[in-house]
Protein backbone atom coordinates (compact mmCIF):
# COMPACT_ATOMS: atom_id res chain seq x y z
CA UNK A 1 0.00 0.00 0.00
CA UNK A 2 1.03 3.59 -1.10
CA UNK A 3 1.98 6.03 1.40
CA UNK A 4 -0.41 9.22 0.30
CA UNK A 5 0.90 12.45 0.60
CA UNK A 6 0.25 16.28 0.89
CA UNK A 7 2.77 18.46 0.26
CA UNK A 8 2.26 21.97 2.19
CA UNK A 9 4.44 24.89 0.27
CA UNK A 10 5.44 24.28 -3.00
CA UNK A 11 8.50 26.74 -3.24
CA UNK A 12 12.07 25.43 -3.54
CA UNK A 13 12.01 22.62 -0.45
CA UNK A 14 8.13 21.73 -1.85
CA UNK A 15 9.11 20.90 -5.38
CA UNK A 16 12.41 19.32 -4.53
CA UNK A 17 10.34 17.27 -2.06
CA UNK A 18 7.99 16.39 -4.78
CA UNK A 19 10.55 15.45 -7.69
CA UNK A 20 11.71 12.69 -4.77
CA UNK A 21 8.58 11.59 -3.94
CA UNK A 22 7.45 11.26 -7.68
CA UNK A 23 9.95 8.99 -8.66
CA UNK A 24 9.29 6.77 -5.56
CA UNK A 25 6.96 3.97 -5.85
CA UNK A 26 6.39 3.61 -1.90
CA UNK A 27 4.59 7.33 -2.29
CA UNK A 28 1.73 8.73 -4.15
CA UNK A 29 1.50 12.64 -3.67
CA UNK A 30 -2.14 13.37 -3.73
CA UNK A 31 -2.12 17.23 -3.04
CA UNK A 32 -0.01 20.44 -2.57
CA UNK A 33 -1.42 23.37 -0.57
CA UNK A 34 0.24 26.80 -2.06
CA UNK A 35 -1.97 29.61 -1.30
CA UNK A 36 1.26 32.50 -2.51
CA UNK A 37 1.19 31.15 -6.29
CA UNK A 38 -1.31 30.41 -8.87
CA UNK A 39 -1.73 27.44 -9.75
CA UNK A 40 -0.74 27.76 -13.60
CA UNK A 41 2.27 29.28 -12.16
CA UNK A 42 3.12 26.43 -9.59
CA UNK A 43 2.89 23.94 -12.59
CA UNK A 44 6.01 26.01 -14.41
CA UNK A 45 7.65 26.44 -11.52
CA UNK A 46 7.78 22.92 -11.30
CA UNK A 47 8.75 21.97 -15.51
CA UNK A 48 11.24 24.51 -15.57
CA UNK A 49 13.82 25.08 -12.21
CA UNK A 50 16.81 26.51 -12.86
CA UNK A 51 18.76 24.59 -10.34
CA UNK A 52 17.24 21.43 -10.94
CA UNK A 53 16.93 21.44 -14.80
CA UNK A 54 13.64 20.94 -16.91
CA UNK A 55 11.62 17.91 -15.27
CA UNK A 56 10.95 14.96 -17.54
CA UNK A 57 7.62 14.49 -17.41
CA UNK A 58 4.61 16.68 -18.92
CA UNK A 59 3.20 18.87 -16.30
CA UNK A 60 0.34 20.93 -17.19
CA UNK A 61 -2.45 22.39 -15.20
CA UNK A 62 -6.06 22.48 -15.30
CA UNK A 63 -7.85 24.75 -12.91
CA UNK A 64 -7.12 23.05 -9.37
CA UNK A 65 -5.84 20.33 -11.22
CA UNK A 66 -2.16 19.58 -11.52
CA UNK A 67 -1.40 16.69 -14.37
CA UNK A 68 2.14 15.23 -14.00
CA UNK A 69 2.97 12.48 -15.87
CA UNK A 70 -0.43 10.44 -16.07
CA UNK A 71 -0.97 11.35 -12.24
CA UNK A 72 -3.85 14.55 -11.14
CA UNK A 73 -2.88 16.15 -8.38
CA UNK A 74 -5.80 17.90 -6.66
CA UNK A 75 -3.89 22.11 -5.97
CA UNK A 76 -5.25 24.15 -2.75
CA UNK A 77 -4.54 27.69 -1.78
CA UNK A 78 -5.58 27.45 1.99
CA UNK A 79 -3.60 29.96 4.07
CA UNK A 80 -4.42 27.26 7.11
CA UNK A 81 -3.59 24.18 6.49
CA UNK A 82 -6.56 22.63 8.60
CA UNK A 83 -8.65 24.12 6.54
CA UNK A 84 -7.52 21.53 3.16
CA UNK A 85 -10.42 18.87 2.84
Amino acid sequence: MKIRVGINGFGRIGRSLFRLLDNDPRFEIVGINDPFFAHDMLASLLKYDSVLGVYPKEVRCDLEVLHVGGTSIALHGAREPGKIP
